[in-house]
């Protein structure tokens, strides 16, 4: 207030002398722009696009005899290098009405709830392979260029294949070493289903996804012969035969909780009857109640970005998050579903 009073006096006594100052006065330079900072591309969506990348370097390459065929009606490509096509448009189709089958059961995919990074537009990509030097070269192709991923890729060379889940992408081998008996439509689709679920919530506890993928298996093509670590010689029985004594039987014998302290790997016939009794209750009764589970259980990942899919939650946490979507009693409300055999419900129309 003095400064200011003082500046109007020696203003009216000595006009030029206070012009000269102001003229004399530095001139500041007004603030350079900021620019504006590109968004960090977060690591596993650089590391997909880079798997993807390499997958279209093979498949340009013509000594692979890879062949594409594309969906009309999903967002998905199968690859294959089978001499005849019809083992992969069958695939192809399977994959569709798995993808049908999560739809009915989850509702339309709401983008905006994804994690930034899981937003992509590109198809999810499905290889079914038959020559077995093709299948190592991928799997070496994917090794040179991932440090992360690579005692994870050469262990599987002993294996039916892999899935990539940030890059949405699949590779199936059809190795009659390990399995005694597959289904080439089963197992391509059971693995988009594992895709799928992956792209709407993130990661997720190997139980809990593989029993919604052996639902959505059953929901959509009837019988269930993919499940994951499941090796050896099954009766075809058991196929279609889910939606019957053996599940209704294992709701008797087992809670719940056993299935949340299941590791799903090694394969148990029993807990995966369980798993798929809860994930068909889930999916055809419950499902606000199941997509409260899986956004609850992403939460959890979430908190943990360091540890990526490899986080693990505890079986006593999971059953407080189950119990936490579901409400109590949950256990009984699943045995009275199956109390008589549940009909499989038609799945070509969505609910309301």
């Amino acid at each position: 207030m003095f400064a200011m009073l003082r500046l109007l006096v020696l203003s009216f006594l000595f006009p030029s002398a206070v012009l000269h100052a102001a003229q004399e006065a530095p001139v500041q330079d007004p603030p350079a722009p900021v620019a504006a900072q590109e968004p960090q591309e977060h690591p596993m969506a650089r590391e997909a696009r880079e798997q993807r990348a390499l997958m279209e370097v093979l498949l340009a390459d013509k000594k692979t005899k890879l062949k594409s065929y594309v969906s009309k009606k999903a967002r998905l490509r199968v690859h294959s290098d089978f001499k005849s096509s019809r083992g992969p448009k069958e695939a192809l189709k399977a994959t569709e009405e798995v993808l049908q089958a999560m739809l009915w059961g989850l509702g339309a995919h709401d983008a905006s709830e994804e994690k930034t990074w899981l937003r992509d537009d590109h198809p999810m990509e499905l290889y079914l392979i038959d020559d077995e030097e093709l299948y190592f070269r991928i799997i070496d192709l994917l090794s040179e260029h991932s440090a992360i991923y690579r005692p994870y890729l050469q262990s599987c060379k002993q294996g039916t294949g892999f899935t990539l889940y940030p890059a949405q992408l699949s590779v199936y081998f059809h190795n009659v070493k390990v399995q005694a008996e597959a289904r080439l439509d089963h197992s391509i689709a059971h693995n988009a289903a594992h895709l799928e679920l992956h792209r709407r919530y993130g990661f997720t506890p190997l139980p809990i996804a593989e029993a919604i993928a052996c639902a959505a298996e059953e929901l959509a093509l009837g019988e269930i012969w993919a499940n994951w670590y499941r090796d050896g010689f099954v009766y075809a029985v058991s196929h279609d035969g889910w939606r019957g004594s053996d599940t209704q039987l294992a709701l008797k014998k087992h809670g719940l909780d056993d299935y949340w302290a299941y590791p799903a790997k090694p394969y148990d016939d029993a807990m995966a009857h369980l798993g798929f009794a809860w994930a068909i209750y889930a999916l055809e009764a419950e499902p606000q109640a199941l997509h409260r589970l899986l956004r609850a259980i992403q939460t959890e990942y979430d908190a943990h970005p360091e540890q990526g899919g490899l986080y693990r939650i505890s079986p006593e946490h999971l059953a407080e998050l189950v119990d936490e979507a579901f409400g109590p009693e949950l256990q009984a409300r699943v045995r009275d579903y199956w109390k008589k055999v549940p009909k499989a419900p038609k799945i070509s129309k969505l609910r309301s």
